[in-house]
């Protein structure tokens, strides 16, 4: 029990530690402990464990105040990094976006392209030649449309990869922590990170709309991406509104506007949410304004609809996937909860 106990305090001080170094990449012992309350002998212990697993690396002396110079450490960011493969529509053509991230949330590489039919094994090669450029990859991100439950693919708009092979087949060859989060639910995150202040949290929900696949929702509540029993919250295409999302005539202004307006009016009555940001190449602020008239009145004028047109889709979503890999590299810090 005791070595148990001086683990986990060992592991309790190096968090410290690197949360440190997350906001300041180079320090010096006594810096350090005066940011984290530990002595600096504790810390200069810790330091050379970090240096010897290569999390920390030994940087140049500088003077401190005429006494014997301090020693300047920095982080190693590269000590962890995620790869993240990302779908989206643009132009009307599925595209596919790679990056690999280091834990300051740094893009070290990305690369896009089209890519029509995904099949289960479609991303092998991409990611043999990633694992072998960045050994340190530790975790890998999969942001698609659809619906995942216990590593099954239940509801996505690329039916090759529905089921759990997908998902297996990147767990047993890679060796690594997998996940897999719906397209919408990392963009409204990614909007909400950067745009939300901590200290007044909203409730912020995101749509979706790109003319070739159904609509989905991500919702975000107090700061947290609520997904619902089975992960299914958010798919508004299922919703028994009479709309036919396929076959709107999206450059009717009239028709989209009455169609969405309706869309947020019911989501308004259960939700609430502070703002909506709409995704779509379509709407512009006049669109934008016919959409909140129109859900302001379909709920008798009791609740003020805020819509928030946005064309930055893939920027969000790249953003919010960034998050949640980074969620991921630093739980692997840890031992605890």
């Amino acid at each position: 029990m005791i070595k148990a106990n001086t683990k986990l305090m060992k592991e309790i001080n190096k968090n410290l530690i690197r949360n440190c170094f997350k906001s300041e990449i180079e320090s010096t012992a006594a810096n350090l402990s005066e940011k984290t309350g530990l002595s600096v002998v504790t810390v200069n212990g810790l330091l050379k464990e970090m240096i010897n697993s290569k999390e920390i690396f030994v940087g140049e002396s500088i003077p401190s105040n005429g006494g014997r110079p301090s020693t300047v450490y920095r982080y190693n960011d590269m000590f962890r990094c995620a790869a993240i493969v990302f779908g989206f529509t643009k132009n009307n053509v599925n595209h596919i976006r790679v990056i690999v991230t280091n834990l300051l949330g740094k893009c070290i590489y990305e690369k896009e392209s089209n890519f029509e039919n995904i099949q289960y094994d479609s991303f092998n090669d991409i990611l043999d030649n990633l694992f072998y450029e960045y050994p340190t990859i530790e975790v890998i991100s999969f942001g698609l449309p659809g619906v995942e439950e216990d590593g099954v693919i239940k509801v996505i708009d690329y039916p090759d990869i529905a089921g759990d092979n997908f998902l297996k087949n990147y767990k047993n060859r890679y060796k690594v922590p997998v996940i897999f989060i719906n397209d919408i639910n990392a963009a409204v995150m990614g909007y909400y990170n950067q745009n939300v202040d901590d200290s007044t949290p909203q409730t912020v929900v995101g749509i979706v709309f790109n003319r070739m696949h159904l609509p989905g929702a991500g919702i975000v509540i107090n700061g947290d991406i609520y997904t619902g029993k089975a992960n299914f919250a958010g798919e508004i295409s299922y919703m028994p509104i009479d709309i036919d999302w396929l076959k709107i005539n999206y450059s009717d202004s009239e028709e989209v506007s009455e169609a969405i307006g309706k869309l947020l009016a019911i989501i308004s009555c259960v939700i609430a949410p502070d703002n909506f940001v709409i995704y779509s190449d379509f709407i512009d602020k006049d669109i934008a304004k016919k959409i909140k008239e129109k859900a302001k009145s379909m709920t008798k004028g009791n609740f003020n609809v805020n819509t928030i047109a946005s064309n930055n889709f893939a920027e969000d979503y790249k953003m919010g996937m960034i998050k949640a890999s980074l969620e991921v590299l630093y739980e692997n810090e840890k031992v605890f909860e």
